[in-house]
Order: structure tokens, then sequence, then C-alpha cells
């Protein structure tokens, strides 16, 4: 049975190509209007919103 942190834990076969070429990434991760609740008709949190990145 997994335990779900078993993939986590694998080393890659591989840890650094020959040619490896480094590559800077810019992520951003947006959202708005969200409600969370226990139940869908008793939001804890309303309209919430974030952004990162």
């Amino acid at each position: 049975m997994c335990d779900g942190f078993s993939v986590i834990d694998e080393q890659p076969e591989v840890l650094e190509a020959e040619k490896a070429v480094r590559h800077t990434i810019r992520v951003e991760l947006s959202f708005r209007g969200v409600n969370i609740g226990y139940k869908s008709y008793e939001p804890v949190l309303k309209e919430m919103g974030e952004q990162a990145g």
C-alpha cells in the first residue's frame, strides 16, 4: 500500500543531464471570489482572493 510520501522520497535515476541548461521560470497564481465552508450553504470564508507570484 502506498503511504502518499513514497514517490516524494524516491531519488531520481538521473540527477543532472550532461548538457543540462538551467532556466528561470516565473509563475503567477491568483483566484477571486472563492467561498469555503464545511457545507455549501454555510460558507466560513466569503469572497476570498489571493495572488502569489
